[in-house]
């Protein structure tokens, strides 16, 4: 099954990404920033996050499918977002 390397390659490209994102962005920006990130094949999802403070990315163990998994996938999507409105 070709999808588990491409999950592999894209999430790691993903976060290259967010590390790159992060130096970028002026010193002004706060140090506590947290970047999210997904990858996805569009019916496999995986999220991981980066906390820029302690130049770390942690992966989600978990993949979701959809539409199976389409309530937790939208779930993840929205604590994203509610969460950097409220920062």
């Amino acid at each position: 099954m070709a999808r588990p390397p491409i999950l592999k390659r894209d999430r790691a490209y993903t976060f290259d990404e967010a590390i790159a994102l992060d130096r970028w962005l002026s010193a002004d920006e706060k140090s506590d920033r947290i970047l999210y990130g997904a990858v996805t094949t569009g019916e496999i999802w995986r999220f991981g996050r980066y906390d820029a403070a302690a130049k770390r990315v942690v992966q989600d163990i978990n993949t979701y499918r959809v539409p199976e998994d389409l309530g937790q996938v939208v779930n993840a999507l929205v604590g994203i977002l509610e969460r950097e409105a409220f920062r």
